[in-house]
């Protein structure tokens, strides 16, 4: 049996099975799977459940694009979390941050 715990370890590595389905599963801050996976850039390639949110209301598209993961055809821009900041305006924001990062 595999828990909660170990399940997050998999999901930051990327070492979830291919056929894993449960990225809304959470710990008890609301962090889900997909975030986790997100956050390290190790979401599959067919990854769909973009709109999964976190306890604070911050979507996997969100966290991916604050981390520089979004995938090259990703179309889900329009996605809000509760502040009503869109996932381009988290977008532009890294980028504006990433290319300022490459001048210094």
């Amino acid at each position: 049996m595999c828990t909660l715990y170990k399940l997050f370890g998999l999901a930051r590595r990327g070492e979830l099975p291919p056929e894993f389905d449960m990225w809304e599963l959470h710990d008890e801050h609301g962090a889900t799977l997909a975030h986790a996976a997100a956050r390290n850039g190790k979401l599959p390639p067919d990854f769909d459940q973009w709109g999964i949110m976190d306890g604070e209301g911050w979507t996997v598209a969100h966290e991916a694009a604050l981390r520089g993961f979004l995938p090259p055809d990703f179309d889900r821009w329009e996605l809000k979390d509760f502040a009503e900041w869109s996932v381009r305006d988290v977008y532009d924001l890294w980028k504006k941050n990433a290319d300022k990062m490459k001048g210094e």
